[in-house]
């Protein structure tokens, strides 16, 4: 029987002097701040710009300023000490690591809080259904591989369309679909998720890129199902992208969102960082938006019973 989740408790190297050359120093002498710059991944801002306000209600003692921008612009700014926390739902990108290695500087405190999807999404009014991960990262990889070959219900090639180059989602694309190797394929990208969301929708044949949290509340659009090998070299029938399926791991491109932190000494990050890891009215927040909550306790209960 189908199953539901149920909660019982609750820039690059070229930019290297400065990125390191423009902090502010005061920032990590470990004293008590009462007013921090949180930058957010545009992809995510909408998801967490409710919980940042209603932390910012019942924690008096300081205030979160919430700024939207790309996720390798808050890791800049991370890097550079000027935000003192950030919200991206991705780990370093190889560029990040190899700064961090030339500069010697010590991985940040990071909490993760809820766990998504990458996911394939299309127009309710196209009729496409599966995948599978080889055929999409052969896709991306091979300019001259055809996914209409392998589903008829493709009347052309479809566009794989996507939030622009400084995004999570273009990173996730090469770290968790293409396993790092190169994207051959020419992306449509757009400046914000919900442009790639209102050109998805009128236009049936392509393909979005995205996160299930940008859709799993709208009738308008429907994930892709994908089958795939997974860890045990056990393959995957497809099911659909749902965060129960997610818990279980069924789905080949699982997302962290995580919270990073520049210095754990100040308490003011580090209260707002626990708050949205492991305080029961986010993480019930998380479960009701449909994704899955980090430290909830989760229990899989069949319909009905």
């Amino acid at each position: 029987m189908k199953k539901k989740i149920n909660i019982l408790q609750i820039l690059l190297i070229a930019l290297l002097p400065i990125v390191f050359g423009c902090g502010n120093d005061s920032k990590n002498t470990g004293e008590e701040i009462t007013k921090i710059n949180v930058y957010c991944d545009e992809a995510e801002f909408d998801l967490l710009k409710p919980l940042i306000a209603h932390f910012d209600s019942i924690d008096t003692q300081g205030e979160v300023i919430l700024k939207k921008t790309s996720s390798m612009d808050a890791m800049v700014r991370l890097l550079s000490g000027e935000a003192n926390a950030i919200i991206v739902p991705r780990s370093y990108t190889h560029y990040e690591d190899s700064i961090m290695k030339v500069f010697a500087v010590e991985p940040h405190t990071r909490m993760n809080f809820a766990t998504d999807a990458l996911i394939f999404y299309i127009s309710v009014k196209s009729e496409i259904d599966t995948l599978t991960d080889e055929q999409i990262k052969e896709y991306l990889t091979q300019p001259n591989s055809s996914l209409k070959n392998h589903n008829k219900k493709f009347v052309e090639e479809p566009q794989i369309v996507i939030n622009n180059g400084l995004s999570s989602e273009v990173q996730n694309l090469r770290n968790l679909v293409t396993n790092k190797q190169p994207i051959k394929r020419k992306l449509k990208m757009f400046n914000s998720y919900d442009s790639v969301k209102a050109y998805i929708y009128d236009h049936v044949n392509d393909i979005g890129v995205g996160y299930l949290s940008q859709i799993v509340n709208e009738s308008k659009f429907r994930a892709i199902a994908i089958s795939f090998t997974d860890s045990n070299k056990k393959r995957v029938f497809p099911h659909v992208v749902h965060q129960t399926n997610i818990a279980q791991k069924l789905y080949p491109y699982i997302v962290t969102h995580y919270f990073y932190v520049l210095d754990k000494r100040q308490d003011l990050p580090m209260r707002l960082g626990r708050f949205l890891s492991k305080h029961p009215y986010a993480q019930k927040y998380f479960n009701d938006i449909g994704i899955v909550p980090a430290f909830a306790k989760i229990q899989l209960i069949e319909e009905g019973k």
